[in-house]
């Protein structure tokens, strides 16, 4: 079984913990191990795994001491259950960077961490972009200067170097290429990640009115009463544009600046 630091999901660890201590004793079942946590709901822990029933405090300490959890795990676990069952994004947010920092500390490497760092920039796409123009021979200070906001070049070398580590572009002598590497983690850590990004772009649109002249943005919006059926179709619709988008960026052989398209639809009431 992978050590408790190589997880994201307690679910997942749970459910491998389970399998392990079966194949190390048959006679292990779920009535066994509610017997050993004291509680007297034989099928609780499995309706936990199986995300139909909330981690309570109380259950969470006593699985660490039944599967013997210790220091920075029994921590570490706490912090799987807070990450997974946050209610806000902030929590999230602040209970999966907790996980990151004990995992650093015992120098544990996971892809999340990378794939993390770079949904949490909003320039890391952007450079990935710009490092393949013909301009760029690799100066940081004028990469910096290219971006709207504009960053440090510290902050580009880093991103260069983010980007190389991922595997999203490769160097030959002092030009840059992009490659298709595109990296998956547990979907609990993309949920994160894609908020991340999105609430970062987010901002980016809001402050683009004072930022840029009017006629070099484009932004509108509009307040609908929608039916579910013409949710759907819309969400549809909007999925074909972003499509057509990317199709025309693909087809584009002298273009000159790089921009961010968000389309948001979301509900402003309840049902």
């Amino acid at each position: 079984m992978k050590q408790i630091f190589e997880y994201t999901s307690f679910q997942k660890y749970l459910a491998d913990y389970f399998a392990e201590s079966k194949r190390l004793d048959p006679d292990f079942s779920h009535r066994v191990l509610a017997s050993r946590l004291g509680i007297t709901m034989p099928n609780l822990v499995l309706l936990v795994m199986q995300g139909k029933r909330k981690m309570s405090a109380n259950l969470c300490s006593k699985l660490a001491k039944v599967m013997r959890l210790h220091g920075r795990e029994t921590i570490y676990f706490k912090d799987m259950v807070g990450f997974m069952q946050a209610k806000t994004h902030d929590e999230k947010n602040g209970f999966f960077q907790h996980m990151l920092k004990i995992r650093r500390s015992l120098r544990v490497k996971k892809i999340e961490e990378q794939q993390y760092e770079y949904y949490s920039n909003w320039y890391n796409p952007v450079i990935r972009e710009l490092v393949t123009y013909p301009e760029f021979k690799g100066n940081c200070k004028w990469l910096a200067k290219k971006l709207s906001p504009s960053i440090t070049p510290d902050q580009a070398k880093a991103s260069i170097e983010l980007l190389l580590r991922l595997g999203m572009i490769t160097r030959e002598g002092r030009k840059y290429k992009q490659s298709t590497a595109l990296l998956t983690t547990g979907p609990e850590v993309q949920s994160l990640e894609v908020v991340n990004f999105h609430r970062s772009m987010a901002a980016l649109a809001a402050e683009s009115y004072d930022r840029n002249l009017k006629n070099e943005h484009n932004i509108t919006s509009c307040t609908l009463i929608l039916t579910k059926d013409h949710f759907h179709e819309l969400a549809s619709n909007i999925s074909d544009f972003r499509k057509k988008a990317m199709s025309m960026a693909d087809e584009a052989q002298d273009a000159s600046r790089i921009y961010q398209m968000n389309i948001q639809l979301f509900p402003l009431s309840k049902k």
